[in-house]
């Protein structure tokens, strides 16, 4: 049934695209503010605001397991996964941020790319080849955490493990209370909950970058740098350059029009080595449920 889910999400999303009024995600600051207000530990405030509504995923699992020969349970599992999946546009992003870079707009590139997923602005991004790395691992990142991780979790402990991880994600990122103010221990404590959620699936992503790319680059660097508590983009990012140039450091020319070409030469392959990733995976999954 969890094949067949993510099977029905994938072609969901081929037609209709990333299914934005699923994302309801309305109710999750007061329920953040409820629980932050009465607890003050971090852990055990994340836990509750995690745990409670997976109790109830898995007492409604439950119930519709039997209902209708598993017709209710499938629908239930493929609901929750598009809800846990990432937020946003994410293809209508990239292409506007290309829009600018391909025309030398790199202010308005640097405008645009604040929508692509955690793109931070910075100070210290002041010329093209700084943007473009930077885009290129808020890219890997933003494709990784909205589908692989999510698929992942989905894979081991059901969907119940799939809100779990858009959970965590989630309340590191907004705001707990409704004036705007933060809880930084719990948004800390969340943030570094997703890091350990983040660490096996992100190395498997990255060995299918070796599958789908340059295999010995990726694969050596992967086995070296794999076990580092470096930064998840940037492990993603040099990853994706060896299986795509067999080498985790490139740089654009120095002339205008051959860096912006280079530039969206260099996105467009690495959407597309998140595509064969996406099947890479799908394969795998296969594989796994004949053997089992």
């Amino acid at each position: 049934m969890i094949f067949f889910s993510i099977l029905i999400v994938l072609a969901i999303l081929q037609i209709w695209g990333s299914q934005q009024s699923m994302h309801k995600d309305g109710w999750l600051q007061p329920w953040l503010q409820c629980i932050s207000d009465k607890i003050t530990n971090p852990a055990i405030s994340l836990a509750l605001i995690v745990l409670l509504p997976l109790l109830a995923v898995a007492l409604l699992d439950l119930l519709l397991a039997d209902v209708l020969f598993g017709l209710l349970s499938l629908v239930f599992y493929v609901l929750v996964l598009l809800y846990s999946l990432g937020r946003g546009e994410f293809s209508e992003a990239i292409d506007h941020y290309l829009m600018s870079w391909r025309a030398g707009n790199f202010e308005s590139a640097y405008q645009k790319a604040t929508a692509i997923g955690d793109f931070h602005q910075s100070e210290a991004i002041d010329d093209p080849q700084t943007l473009h790395n930077t885009v290129r691992a808020a890219l890997l990142y933003e494709g990784y955490q909205r589908w692989f991780a999510v698929v992942f979790w989905f894979l081991v402990l059901g969907p119940a493990g799939a809100l779990a991880y858009r959970l965590c994600y989630l309340t590191g990122r907004i705001n707990v209370h409704a004036d705007g103010d933060q809880d930084e221990p719990l948004q800390q404590q969340a943030l570094q909950v997703t890091h350990y959620l983040d660490w096996l699936p992100a190395r498997l992503l990255a060995g299918a970058f070796a599958l789908t790319g340059r295999f010995e680059t990726t694969a050596q660097y992967l086995l070296a740098q794999g076990r580092d508590n470096k930064p998840l983009p940037e492990l993603l990012d040099s990853c994706a350059l060896a299986a795509l140039h067999d080498d985790t450091k490139v740089f654009l020319s120095s002339e205008p029009e051959q860096a912006i070409e280079q530039g969206e030469r260099e996105i467009n392959a690495v959407q597309a080595l998140l595509s064969r990733s996406v099947m890479c995976w799908l394969v795998a999954i296969a594989l796994l449920q004949l053997i089992l």
